[in-house]
Parts: structure tokens; sequence; C-alpha cells
């Protein structure tokens, strides 16, 4: 079966009207008992059914492109080869069956210039009698033919239409004009698109002429709540010369005069019907025009919506996730006052933060004093059965509003029982370990991971070739550390179990002990103990460190030892690991503050002194590693 033509070739041009080509292809049953199926389609094809020529036994499809996807190609050809295959039912098979067709479709995406400006705002000042202002350049961009218009006979523009790009010429013509504000709008059309633009022309009275207009400000911002009554005013100075009219066309300010006399005056500006605004920022203009020259007074509202986001009473944070406190306000020149109460185990800090606002905004990070005031708990003997090593810290906020350079402080909200531990949010929900899902093991090694639960957690469960469940009596809190200790448990090489706590799993299996297990235990990122058993080898090595200073007696050097110092260091092999899990899971030690080796009989807190594992090495299945420790006491 065919499909005709099987070339297809498409020339698309980005941005324009998506090109196409009809197809015709050949089906072998009827349409009602088929389904049309699409192989190698790219996302930017699109093959559309057109008509069905039943007496011919003929399909048409119209070939084309989704410009949505084939916009963001770049220039350039592609080729594939599309299958459009009929699959349908044969009764007399028994089963489903289908027809290839398959045609070559070439597209060539071209890119297309679009229209833009290299400036759409343009300002001229000039003052009668001096030299009128230079023209302005605008550099018109685009790969069709174009079109400028102007709306004010003053405008003026050096060419009013071109080909490509090509930079014009804005302009003013100021014969005649007295003083006061003029604005023309402008609009540039390729055929395809248009832009548009404005130029202001602000004319003044000559600077030899006694007359005068001055302002005491050129600029105010206002701030109102989203949804509520406006109240906000300011106040400008006039002194005048002439008679000013002032007017605005902003509908969200009013004004307490629309004109003075000469002399100094007071204008008042309001807000005005702004409930209905959403959230954002609005531009305003008030003039302020007399026979000699005109002032224009920008006036910036912001809409805010009084907002304290980020926290809630009684949540649990992770510190490193750098949990952001969001605050806005409508006051200016203010600042928020955060007041902290911190609760550990052992003790309560207080301490405050200030963070000032920036256009009516502040986010400040909450928690990062964790790292320094939370402590692991002491970590119990590794036997069977929950314990919690962490106890989460507490934080009581109080945050306030306050003035800058006063001491007046308006209280804004405050939040209780804030929780945070070290570290970022885990990458699986719940669960505090590096440990990997299948480890393989000695029969006398201890397994221990850590996880957060807030269910009731009566046992540990252990299923496979030995079951059983360890009875446990969950603490208080919400962060747990389940141990096994797999001595207890009668294994023998090659058994196979999953041990089940809270949300995790752990597959186990038992190898061939070579000498007595030991374990390395360091403290991760939730300051949570990661445990991992070695039967390799273990040296301790005792060194000398002792303080020997040199003293002159009777014309003769003697030496005395004057501090004595036991310092140890250990150099241990690992065993066997058996996978790149394991190996990563070791590496995590490099990212430790605190570790133990747990030897026969005794745990001594040590210091690691490499700073690097290979975690991965092709052709490589069986790692032993070389560790070496300083003893932390000496």
């Amino acid at each position: 079966m065919s499909i005709t033509p099987s070339q297809v070739s498409l020339v698309y041009k980005k941005s324009f009207s998506p090109p196409f080509v009809v197809i015709e292809m050949d089906y072998v049953l009827n349409p009602a008992q088929t389904q049309i199926k699409i192989e190698n389609k790219p996302p930017w094809l699109k093959l559309i059914a057109e008509s069905i020529d039943e007496e011919n036994q003929k399909r048409t499809f119209k070939v084309t492109i989704d410009p949505t996807a084939a916009n963001n190609l770049a220039a350039g050809n592609y080729y594939n080869k599309i299958n459009v295959y009929e699959k349908y039912w044969i009764e007399v098979f028994g089963n489903n069956s289908r027809q290839d067709h398959y045609f070559d479709l070439n597209l060539k995406v071209v890119d297309t210039v679009r229209l833009s400006l290299s400036k759409q705002d343009f300002s001229f000042n000039y003052i009668i009698g001096d030299t009128p202002p230079e023209n302005q350049f605008l550099a018109i961009t685009t790969e069709n033919n174009w079109s400028i218009i102007l709306d004010k006979p003053w405008a003026t523009v050096s060419n009013a239409n071109g080909s490509g790009n090509r930079t014009v010429f804005l302009g003013v013509n100021v014969d005649g004009l007295a003083p006061g504000i003029y604005e023309s709008g402008f609009i540039v059309d390729d055929g395809q698109d248009t832009k548009s633009g404005t130029i202001t022309l602000l004319i003044n009275g000559p600077t030899e002429d006694e007359d005068y207009l001055d302002i005491s400000h050129t600029g105010l911002t206002f701030s109102e709540k989203l949804g509520e009554a406006p109240v906000s005013q300011a106040t400008i100075n006039i002194s005048t010369s002439l008679q000013v009219d002032v007017t605005t066309e902003t509908p969200w300010l009013a004004l307490s005069a629309s004109s003075f006399a000469e002399g100094d005056h007071t204008l008042t500006l309001s807000t005005q019907n702004t409930e209905a605004l959403a959230v954002g920022s609005y531009r305003g203009t008030v003039k302020i025009a007399s026979g000699y020259s005109t002032k224009v007074v920008n006036v910036l509202l912001r809409i805010v919506e009084i907002i304290t986001t980020g926290i809630q009473n009684d949540g649990f944070y992770f510190a490193d996730d750098r949990n952001v406190l969001f605050l806005s306000t409508t006051a200016e020149n203010a600042e928020a006052l955060l007041e902290f109460a911190a609760y550990t185990a052992n003790n309560i800090s207080f301490y405050k933060k200030r963070v000032p606002f920036f256009d009516n905004a502040v986010e400040t990070i909450v928690g990062l004093e964790t790292g320094k005031l939370l402590k692991p708990t002491d970590l119990p003997a590794l036997n069977s059965g929950i314990f919690a090593p962490i106890v989460p810290i507490k934080y009581d906020l109080d945050i306030f509003d306050k003035q800058l350079n006063s001491n007046s402080l308006t209280e804004r909200s405050s939040f209780n029982n804030l929780q945070f531990v070290n570290g970022k949010t885990p990458a699986v929900e719940n669960r505090l370990t590096h440990l990997p899902d299948k480890i393989t093991t000695t029969k006398d090694g201890k397994i221990a991971f850590s996880f957060i639960s807030e269910d009731p957690i009566n046992a540990i469960n252990i299923t496979g070739d030995v079951t059983q469940a360890i009875v446990v009596t969950k603490p208080s809190g919400k962060i747990f550390t389940a141990v096994v200790d797999l001595a207890t448990l009668n294994l023998k090489a090659q058994n196979k179990i999953k041990i089940s706590c809270g949300p995790v799993e752990i597959d186990v299996v038992i190898r061939e002990i070579e000498l007595e297990t030991f374990q390395l235990i360091w403290l991760n990122e939730w300051n949570c103990p990661e445990v991992i058993n070695f039967d390799g080898s273990i040296e301790m090595v005792e060194e000398d460190d002792s303080t020997k200073v040199t003293v002159a007696a009777s014309g003769k050097e003697i030496s005395k030892i004057i501090e004595v110092k036991e310092p140890s260091s250990f150099r241990i092999t690992t065993g066997n690991l058996y996978s790149d899990e394991e190996s990563k899971w070791l590496s995590k030690i490099l990212r430790s503050k605190k570790s133990w080796l747990q030897l026969p009989g005794k745990r001594v807190e040590v210091i690691r002194t490499f700073n690097s594992l290979s975690v991965s090495k092709s052709r490589e299945y069986n790692r032993n590693y070389s560790l070496t420790f300083d003893a932390a006491e000496r």
C-alpha cells in the first residue's frame, strides 16, 4: 500500500501561516472498522483527516505544521520517515492486524525578523527663543516594507516609509506653539506587525522673562490597601507669577483646586476610587500650566494586599530549604521587626531581626539559625529498638510593623510552634537516611535508618528467611531512628530479609563474614545517624604528642617534657562493598561534621583525615576502601 506523494517537503517561516500538503493513502478495509495511527511523529507535525473516497478506497490527509511547536525549533532542516498505519480487526484470524504506509517528510524552518523599535517614547524640551531641540533617532528592525504615521502636525519624521532595517529621525516643529505640553502618537506598520509610540514636547517661556513657575515636587508615590477606601494625601507648594491651571486625566487622583492666581499656593492631591483596582502599580500625571511654563508631576500608585505568607502555626520545616517569609505593607519608609523565641531541649534563646520594606514588600529567610542552635541528642547503644535522634527546635515569632526613625510598633501577626530541623526536604518523603533500599552485610551487623512519622509505631517488622516483629515503644516527637541488631536474628549467609518500619523498607542480603564486624557511624545533614557495617581490618596507632622545652642551667642545655598527650589514630579497611549505591552511601560521610567508630566493646569519636572517595569504577564490582581517622579526644 502506498502514500502519494511519498516525498513531502514543507517550508515554514516562523510566525507565518503554516504550509500544508495534501497526501492520498490507499486503505484496505472499511474505514469504520479501522483506526489510523502514526509512528515517528515529531511534535511539530499535524496530520488532519480530510476525506474518504470509498469507490477508489482512498483517504486524503492534510500534512501541516503546529506553529506553537515549530516556532521553538532552531532554523534549519528536519527529516522524519513517517509511518501512517491502519489498525484493524480480522475475525478470521481472531487478532489485531495493521497495514503500514510510509512517506518521507522534510521540513525547512526559516527564522522571521519581527518588527521591533529601538525606543517607543520620545521627549523634547524647548524654551521659547532658544535653539529648537535636535532630532532623535529611531531604529526600525524588520524584513518587510514599513511606514510611519504621526497624528500631530508639529511632529516630524525624516522618512515616512522604507524597507528592511533602517534608522529614521523623529523631531518637533515648535514654530507658533505656546508654552505647554504637547503629545503626538506614532505608529510603525510593516504589514505583519504594528508598533506604537509617543512623542512628548514640553515648551517653557523664555529664560529672560520675569515670569516664573516653581513647584516643590515633580514626583509622588501613594500606596493603598487592596479593596479598601483610599486614605493617601500629599501636598505640592506652587509659586507662580501668572495664573495656573491644574489638570489631570488620572481617574484615581483628586485635586483640591483646578486653578490658582499668581502668588504662593498649596495643592493637595488625594487618591480616590481605588477600591476596584487590582494589585499592581499605576501611573498618573498632574499638569500645572501657566502662560509662562508647564510643569508635570508624575504620580505612582501602588495597590498592595497586606500579606504575611510563607509560614504557618505548628508548621514543620527544613532549615536549609531557606524558607521565605513574605510581608507587604502600604506604609512608606517602613521596616518589619521580627522577634523570635527559640526553644531547644536545654535552652531558650531570644533575638530580633529587622528587615526594611522595599517597594512595599520584603522577603526574609526564616530558620537559618537552626544550624547553630539545634544540637543532636546523645547517641544510644545500637540495640534493636527505636529512639529519637533529634528534637526539632521550636520557634515563636512576633512580627511588628515599624516606621523608620520611630519607636512606635504596630503588631502585625504572631506564629507559634514553628518546628525546624537541619537539612533540606528529603528526596524521598519522610525518609531521613541515605541507606540504600538494598544492602549486603554480615549476619552480626547493625541496620539503622531514620524517618518522620506521626502515625503509631508498635514494631519493627522483619520478613523473608526470618520473620519477626520487634516490639517497640514509640518515643515522643516525630523523628525516629529504627535499629535492628542482626546478631539477634540467627541469620545465615545467603539469607534475605526485609526490614520495615514507618515509611522505610530495606532489603538485606547476608554474606559471609571475613573478620569481626564493626561500625562506622556519622550524623547526616538532618543530624540523624548513618550506620555502615565493615568486616575489614582495624589498626590503632598510638602517637607521641608531648610538649618539650629546652632550658639552660650551669652552662648546659637541658630538655624537659612539661605536658604529655596520648593521641591515637585509626586505619581501617571496610571489607567488600557490593554496589555503587553502598559506595555513594559511604561517601556521605564527607559532608558530616561528627562521626564515631563502634569498635568491639567501645565507641570512639573520630575525625576523618581523608577527603575523597571513589564511588564508581567500571568493571569493578566489589570495593574495599582504606580509611584513616584521628581520635577526637587527644
